[in-house]
């Protein structure tokens, strides 16, 4: 989610509405981190919680509501590490992409109908609900339409490989297809906002 989110949110709401996204990341890691790795795992551990995502939201949180006068040199840095996590995510997303048996993805019913649900139906669903609560508020619409268009996200590849989970194709199967379609679903959901 972040990987695309964020440069997407910066794009075409600016830097005032990064904000919401990293909201919403954070929301979206505590979620992966617990109740998707008892999923996983089937069991939960307190030090899950505390990922590199999950700080990293905190701490854009924090800075955003208490601003703080942050070095040039720091301000370069964060700029250099944060232009390169999309491209470390598509190289893992890319590598293990290998694997996929793109012959027998793609004649799979169970795929088309999840993607169709997954770039369709669930993102015009949300925004359709968001846009009758929150239409006064541009950016968070704008936000809203990235976060619930976005492509699959990334580390739940990296999860399942990271606990020898046999869906680790599958999982970079799915990435890679809600990938491709969001070059024409996100415009779609774009309509709505």
């Amino acid at each position: 989610l972040g990987f695309m989110g964020l440069p997407l949110t910066k794009a075409i709401a600016g830097n005032d509405a990064v904000i919401y996204m990293n909201i919403y990341i954070l929301w979206f890691d505590l979620l992966f981190y617990t109740y998707g790795a008892w999923i996983i795992e089937r069991k939960f551990r307190i030090k899950q919680i505390f990922s590199a995502g999950v700080i990293a939201s905190l701490i854009s949180v924090v800075i955003y509501f208490c601003p703080m006068d942050i070095p040039g040199v720091l301000k370069e840095l964060i700029d250099i590490v944060s232009g390169m996590s999309t491209p470390l995510s598509m190289m893992v997303i890319g590598a293990s992409l290998l694997n996929v048996s793109w012959k027998k993805e793609l004649k799979k019913q169970s795929s088309l109908i999840f993607l169709v649900f997954r770039m369709l139906i669930l993102p015009a669903a949300i925004i359709l609900i968001v846009r009758r609560l929150f239409d006064s508020n541009h950016d968070f619409m704008i936000v809203t339409m990235i976060a619930v268009s976005a492509p699959a996200a990334g580390m739940t590849a990296m999860a399942a490989m990271q606990h020898g989970k046999d869906e680790a194709d599958d999982a970079s199967a799915k990435i890679a297809e809600t990938t491709i379609l969001s070059v024409l679903t996100i415009p779609l959901m774009a309509m709505l906002v």
